[in-house]
């Protein structure tokens, strides 16, 4: 075969390869953004702006993180972006967004850490020091569990508790990478957490100015509807009078009313009964008791059940068959998790 006519062959079988590839190519993204989640939603013109404006900053962003990598702050650890995040732009465009809702909270992580610091400077708030660890609770006079002493006491003998107090309350730490090497290390930190804040929060009027404060910082993200899970922990009184679960969600719903009554466009919140999974069999049926109680008393706040806690350790949905099988008919909706 003359050269000539070769070369214009495999030109032109490779010019209909590059066609069908760039087709096929095109075919490929169409497809892809027909599939995104809003893809068939038809955005006004002044949508479109706001849409443009979005893309807009995102693709700035992008083109710092491939410029310099350390720019690009979802490759590096959350602990140590948070702060720039927050002041991204990107950020600020999406906290002035309307969101809708925010589906999964737990009550004892619904507040920023500030507030959650500020909470330890309210009255009749004692410390002590137990094996090491510090506690913290609400008292009139203190019980001789250990040997409390006034937080306010304490701040001014040392001053420098406030940073302990601010490393406890948080698992924010310097060194992410190497304190927590493994998930046992993060969930063993984030349970000595839990331990120290619960008293205070579970306290009555912190309680309530707690969950308040959790829906108000919801709101300021323009977010206006929330479904809470929750333990229903006692919460206590200075008397000595302990709420049970049934009385503590009604602490929730007024606090609900009394926020929706100061934001009347905030739409509401439901509430999820949230207990412990590692829970004998005896246990688990005290659970349903509870949330049949928690349904008849409130029937438009009470929406569901789930189980909490490390599911490593804790015992398969298996094993609560028949205890889940009982509530069905008592809710909603019964929130499962894939671990059978």
């Amino acid at each position: 075969m003359n050269l000539t006519i070769l070369l214009v062959l495999l030109a032109f079988e490779c010019s209909v390869c590059l066609c069908d590839y760039w087709a096929d190519r095109a075919k490929l993204i169409e497809d892809e953004h027909s599939q995104i989640l809003g893809s068939s939603i038809t955005l006004t013109p002044k949508e479109e702006v706001v849409n443009k404006k979005l893309i807009k900053i995102k693709s700035d962003e992008y083109d710092k993180g491939f410029n310099n990598v350390l720019n690009f702050l979802p490759s590096q650890h959350f602990f140590k972006t948070k702060a720039q995040v927050e002041s991204s732009e990107v950020f600020k465009f999406i906290q002035k967004v309307p969101k809708g809702a925010d589906l999964h909270a737990h009550d004892s992580a619904i507040v920023s850490d500030q507030f959650l610091f500020n909470l330890t400077y309210r009255s009749n708030l004692y410390a002590c020091f137990q094996n090491g660890s510090l506690r913290l609770r609400f008292f009139s006079t203190p019980n001789l569990s250990c040997n409390w002493t006034l937080l306010a006491t304490l701040r001014q003998a040392d001053p420098s508790i406030n940073d302990l107090i601010r490393s406890r309350i948080t698992l924010v730490v310097d060194n992410p990478e190497t304190r927590y090497r493994t998930e046992r290390e993060i969930w063993a930190a984030f349970l000595n957490v839990l331990d120290l804040v619960t008293p205070v929060i579970t306290y009555r009027p912190v309680f309530e100015d707690y969950f308040y404060r959790a829906l108000e910082e919801l709101y300021e993200d323009n977010v206006i509807y929330m479904e809470l899970r929750g333990l229903l922990p006692q919460v206590y009184e200075l008397n000595g009078t302990v709420y049970d679960g049934v009385d503590v969600a009604g602490l929730y719903v007024n606090v609900l009313k009394k926020f929706k009554q100061d934001y009347p466009d905030f739409v509401g919140a439901k509430f999820i009964y949230t207990p412990l999974r590692s829970a004998d069999n005896v246990t688990a049926w005290k659970y349903v008791e509870t949330l049949k109680a928690l349904k008849k008393r409130y029937p438009d706040f009470v929406i569901g059940f789930d189980l909490a806690g490390e599911e490593e350790r804790g015992f398969p949905l298996k094993n609560f068959i028949p205890q889940l099988t009982n509530i069905q008919g008592s809710l909603v909706k019964i929130i499962y998790d894939k671990r059978l």
